[in-house]
């Protein structure tokens, strides 16, 4: 099951009936985000929350997304941190949301390091230290942004099964995991932390039954093992439903 790295307490949780009539929600993230494969953004994981939100709540909620398909292309956290200071309609967007999802992340791993099967620890380790630094500007940014009661999400992106099956009986394997992607996400949680908002800890849902795997099973992805399906959208859809503190606790009848 997913887990909650950094969240608020339970005696936080905002109940429906303080919920303004329309509620923005505003997500930030790549080729998922923008429904690669399914249809379009209408069809991903935020969208399928934001309606599940306004059916639950009782309430309108006004969605958009900012994602990478606009122009087909990788980006670097840097890049993202650029266009929070710049973008005049992403930052309004954002002072108008009242949850903010964030998927970002692998591109910058990608954009360093190159396609997986050539990546190195060292290479990782240094791209992990970009995304700990990149991270927190990132989520102060977002903090100056929005409102104080706005909830932001963010899940950490696990790896693309080829990725683990092609490195894990590697003598690098585990120096990889310990000083790139463990450490990539022990960035994210730690910025996410220092700024109020709460981590999805989706990259270690397989390993309660699959060790070494950090990637979504067969049954949530298209056939490129990397961009959810339609059963995968909606299972990340329902992660942010049990974790976005609004309405009853509901984290326990996750899977």
């Amino acid at each position: 099951a997913a887990s909650l790295t950094a969240c608020a307490e339970s005696s936080s949780f905002r109940a429906y009936d303080d919920l303004p009539a329309v509620v923005d929600v505003v997500a930030l993230g790549g080729s998922n985000v923008g429904g690669y494969g399914i249809g379009g953004e209408s069809d991903a994981y935020p969208a399928l929350y934001a309606w599940n939100l306004a059916q639950e709540a009782g309430v309108e909620t006004r969605y958009v997304a900012h994602h990478t398909l606009v122009d087909m292309s990788n980006r670097h956290i840097r890049e993202w941190n650029d266009m929070l200071l710049t973008d005049g309609q992403l930052r309004a967007d954002l002072e108008a949301a009242e949850v903010v999802t964030i998927e970002i992340g692998v591109h910058t791993i990608l954009l360093q390091c190159g396609w997986y099967t050539s990546w190195t620890v060292e290479c990782l380790s240094d791209a992990a230290s970009t995304l700990a630094d990149g991270y927190q500007q990132l989520f102060e940014t977002i903090e100056q942004l929005v409102s104080d009661d706005t909830i932001v999400m963010a899940l950490n992106q696990g790896l693309p099964r080829p990725t683990s099956e092609h490195w894990r009986d590697h003598p690098d394997w585990e120096a990889m995991k310990t000083d790139g992607f463990e450490a990539w996400w022990k960035g994210l949680d730690a910025a996410a932390a220092d700024h109020g908002a709460i981590v999805i800890d989706t990259a270690h849902m397989a390993l309660d039954t699959e060790p070494d795997e950090y990637g979504l099973s067969a049954e949530y992805t298209q056939p490129d093992n990397a961009h959810f399906n339609a059963e995968g959208h909606q299972l990340f859809a329902n992660l942010l439903a049990a974790h976005d503190t609004i309405g009853p606790d509901d984290t326990a009848s996750l899977p």
